[in-house]
């Protein structure tokens, strides 16, 4: 991590999207006593991070029996396909165009990730019974924006989900 809050690409690793990062150009003001206890997240430092990171952190897989009973409830034909044995898991990766990066901060919104308009998000549902294992059974792609209320006491960051928008879905 360099002085300015980004993260580099370590030498030697192939990164496998290319959004730009855009460097912070807005400080917060210093206050004027010797010891300042200011810590300062931008938009630009997690997104340097999920650059570097994208293939150790997608696709993020929900593997939950919860979750296996949640999915073939909305879609009974995956149990039709594949038996009822199925376990069901969610894979979620970001799929940026390569243009903008999936995440910002907003003054007025909050935490905004992903967009409406250039973002995708892809959905994968990930189906094992006893002769398949972790075949994608369904992927959905869409524009995900979801909108974050994100809170922070004593280092531990509280994370509120207030609004998801989806558009554009393709199965």
């Amino acid at each position: 991590m360099f002085f300015d809050g980004l993260i580099d690409i370590p030498k030697n690793v192939n990164v496998t999207n290319d959004w730009t990062v855009k460097k912070n150009t807005e400080f917060a003001p210093r206050f004027n006593h010797s010891h300042s206890e200011q810590f300062l997240i931008h938009h630009s430092m997690i997104n340097s991070a999920l650059k570097v990171a994208d293939n150790a952190l997608f696709p993020y897989v929900l593997d939950d029996q919860n979750i296996t009973s949640q999915l073939l409830q909305a879609f009974p034909e995956i149990s039709k396909h594949y038996g009822k044995a199925v376990k069901v898991m969610l894979g979620l990766s970001i799929m940026p165009n390569n243009t903008q990066a999936p995440v910002a901060f907003d003054q007025k919104k909050g935490l905004v990730i992903g967009n409406q308009d250039t973002i995708m998000t892809k959905i994968d549902l990930i189906c094992s019974n006893e002769t398949v294992k972790n075949e994608t059974g369904v992927n959905f792609v869409m524009n995900l924006e979801a909108i974050v209320n994100l809170t922070m006491k004593d280092l531990i960051f509280f994370p509120h989900v207030d609004e998801i928008n989806v558009n554009n879905t393709k199965i």
